[in-house]
């Protein structure tokens, strides 16, 4: 699967919807050709960073140097229930010897390690024994949604102290503790895209600023309109959080901070040069 979506993405580059970002360089080429307003967006190309979710289908430490070689750049241990290299949600339990020797590996590469989907024991060993950059791709917060897929308080300062950036997550089971999945609807339970933003808001407070959040969406995981807060339809309603978030008193900087402003920083400091 995961060789299938990597062909998708190379066929999307040779129709030039897509360019892959593997460095600096190429981040700041893309950054450059998008702030181009002599060029109609249009023709511009999405850049993408290649991240996978869950370490499984690497069949032994040794696939990661194929894998760096085609690009990727970031990477979780785990996902959901047990896996090779570290258990993940909806489990307990330490990262594996082999997740351990995965890691050593990535730092030698100083790839983004992702802690999403860890549990708070993979959590604490992955932060003490990884030495290179680290994000939570998509996450919410304890204790607003008490589930152990969330950040607890220390955990997120724990990400403030790495200079990590916490991706908020739109699964609506992650946003509000009454959704049920496959059972709850969320129109009936009232879940809108603005319950996100008391998590950002969390964070904000834990960190005194807004330099920490970003969207991490999570709208690629295999769940449409029933999992999702009822005023969205598509990926154009993100746009919605620019209105909210400045009715929530986000200053104009906040709001660019959480678009893009906060990973391109931490993006062109953890990419190879």
């Amino acid at each position: 699967m995961t060789q299938a979506q990597l062909a998708w993405y190379r066929e999307m580059e040779v129709l030039g919807e897509m360019k892959q970002i593997t460095n600096r360089t190429e981040l700041d080429q893309l950054v450059d050709l998008w702030n181009d307003d002599t060029q109609a967006d249009a023709g511009k190309p999405i850049g993408y960073l290649l991240s996978l979710e869950g370490a499984d289908s690497l069949v032994d430490v040794s696939y990661l140097e194929k894998a760096h070689a085609y690009g990727l750049r970031a990477l979780g241990l785990s996902h959901f229930g047990p896996g090779r290299y570290a258990p993940g949600t909806k489990t307990e339990g330490p990262i594996s010897p082999l997740g351990m020797d995965l890691l050593k590996v990535m730092e030698q590469y100083q790839m983004i390690l992702d802690l999403t989907h860890l549990t708070d024991q993979g959590f604490e060993q992955a932060l003490e024994s990884y030495g290179g950059p680290v994000w939570a791709s998509h996450h919410n917060v304890r204790k607003i949604v008490p589930n152990q897929r969330q950040l607890t308080d220390d955990q997120i300062k724990r990400l403030l102290e790495r200079g990590a950036v916490i991706g908020g997550m739109l699964d609506c089971w992650a946003m509000d503790i009454r959704f049920i999945d496959t059972i709850s609807d969320p129109w009936q339970l009232d879940i809108l895209l603005e319950q996100l933003v008391d998590h950002w808001d969390h964070i904000c407070q834990l960190a005194g600023d807004s330099l920490h959040i970003g969207i991490g969406s999570d709208l690629d995981g295999i769940f449409g309109t029933e999992q999702s807060p009822w005023d969205m339809n598509s990926i154009a309603d993100l746009q919605k959080y620019e209105e909210i978030l400045d009715r929530r008193g986000y200053t104009s900087q906040d709001i660019d901070n959480i678009f893009h402003g906060n990973w391109l920083p931490f993006l062109s400091n953890s990419l190879p040069v």
